[in-house]
């Protein structure tokens, strides 16, 4: 739930105001956690991209999944760029 610009704070139920502040640790914490029992459970000991993204499969639902990937994707090759332009 994230707020729109036109909202004021005051309009906004204290359920609401709660849901959003909690909700991006907890799924953070969420898919961190299958990450790592992901890698566990393949005997590795650092966590790639491909792990965040299996967990984030497994936590989300439906089409926030698929946003989800593709920006972590998009990402994650702006990031690749730029690390090989450097060398």
């Amino acid at each position: 739930m994230l707020p729109f610009p036109h909202q004021k704070e005051e309009n906004k139920s204290s359920d609401a105001i709660y849901e959003r502040t909690t909700r991006p640790p907890d799924i953070f914490e969420r898919v961190a956690f299958k990450s790592s029992r992901l890698v566990k459970h393949g005997k590795s000991s650092t966590i790639s991209s491909f792990e965040v993204q299996t967990s984030s499969r497994l936590v989300l639902p439906g089409q926030l999944v698929k946003h989800t990937v593709f920006e972590g994707t998009k990402a994650m090759n702006k990031f690749t760029d730029s690390v090989d332009a450097k060398k």
